[in-house]
């Protein structure tokens, strides 16, 4: 151990070490891990900065290994073998990390599920991209949206933003397909209105045009359009979902506006329905809608969601403290290691009466 001169204080060094890593500190220990879009490329080298254990709360039988909500996430989610529950809801406190599960799903776990998986788990590469390929999950934050207004803009303009980001031309492909349940485009007086432009799809265009400047009426019939899209063997050639985060941050009122929206979306799979006669090419379908909620606005949303037969609760349990935190401090000695950054050799951390010696990186 070193010494002092008597009479002299030992060197308090911390700020000048916490000064001098504050990068690599930040990155190993920082609250926000994540890419900070959804749906954005996620490092998966990263994984080991992420909760890999919790608490198990969720009832039922608990998947074996690490990830387990991951795991159970994806039986309920992964097309086209998830159980058929098209409302998600997944329950946990403040700080729970709700949103964090579902953004490290979505932008980790699910694109890099081999990485996670024993040999025998593994699924096929092809069918992995193939069923991929086929996702079109769109996220909304409504944090700070304070008013009805606001929230109804921001939902339906996100949506419309990541729709068009993906599908560029969807709203003019296929000779105006995606405005057919409003047009009708096979009734006579098209044909009529036709005759009064240089071609076909120069009266549609015209025709549509008040549509197209809506979010509501635009993304609602991107909805219905891409939903009712099948392949060569009748399954689904997109699988549309939606995740609504930090609902919790609004006024009930908001909350029910949001509620009852998402649920005329969903239709009857909602509660065990089959289409009314004459709805069967005409409702929307969407694959999956995931709310992250707390218990407590779960509670005081019971009356519109209590009817919903067909909705799987996802209880969240408390992050497993200790091995994250054993994984973030070997994530930080690498970091610092391979920095480059030196501190002097005097420079020590007086902690509870010990003396730890801070070397320098080789």
């Amino acid at each position: 151990s070193p010494s002092f001169p008597s009479g002299e204080s030992r060197p308090d060094r911390k700020n000048d070490i916490a000064e001098t890593f504050a990068e690599q500190i930040d990155e190993s220990f920082g609250e926000y891990i994540l890419p900070g879009v959804f749906n954005s490329a996620f490092n998966p080298e990263d994984a080991e900065l992420y909760v890999q254990q919790r608490t198990w709360v969720a009832g039922g039988r608990k998947p074996g290994g690490d990830f387990a909500y991951e795991q159970y996430l994806h039986q309920n989610f992964y097309p086209p073998a998830a159980s058929d529950y098209p409302l998600l809801i997944v329950v946990g406190g403040e700080g729970t990390g709700k949103s964090t599960l579902l953004r490290y799903y979505f932008d980790c776990y699910l694109p890099n599920f081999n990485q996670f998986k024993r040999d025998e788990d593994k699924v096929d590469k092809r069918l992995l991209e193939e069923c991929l390929s086929r996702l079109l999950t769109l996220y909304v934050n409504l944090r700070r949206e304070p008013s009805r207004e606001a929230v109804e803009r921001k939902i339906f303009g996100t949506f419309r933003a990541q729709i068009q980001k993906r599908f560029k031309e969807i709203s003019t492909e296929n000779d105006y397909a995606m405005w057919e349940r409003r047009a009708h485009w096979e009734e006579a007086h098209h044909a009529d209105g036709e005759q009064n432009f240089p071609n076909r799809n120069a009266y549609r265009r015209d025709y549509v045009r008040e549509f197209i400047g809506n979010d509501s009426i635009f993304v609602e019939e991107a909805f219905w359009y891409l939903g009712r899209q099948r392949d060569s063997e009748g399954k689904r050639k997109y699988y549309i979902s939606l995740i609504l985060d930090d609902l919790d941050q609004q006024f009930r009122d908001i909350q029910l506006y949001v509620i009852n929206v998402m649920l005329a979306w969903l239709s009857d799979r909602a509660y065990h329905l089959s289409p009314m006669p004459g709805d069967e090419q005409s409702y929307i379908d969407l694959w999956k809608v995931i709310l992250p909620l707390r218990p407590e606005t779960l509670r005081s949303l019971g009356a519109p969601l209590h009817p919903v037969e067909k909705k799987l609760t996802l209880e969240l349990g408390g992050v497993a403290q200790t091995p994250l935190l054993e994984r973030r401090t070997q994530k930080l000695k690498s970091e610092i290691k391979s920095s480059g950054l030196q501190v002097e050799s005097d420079h020590f951390i007086e902690d509870d009466d010990t003396l730890v010696y801070v070397p320098l990186p080789p």
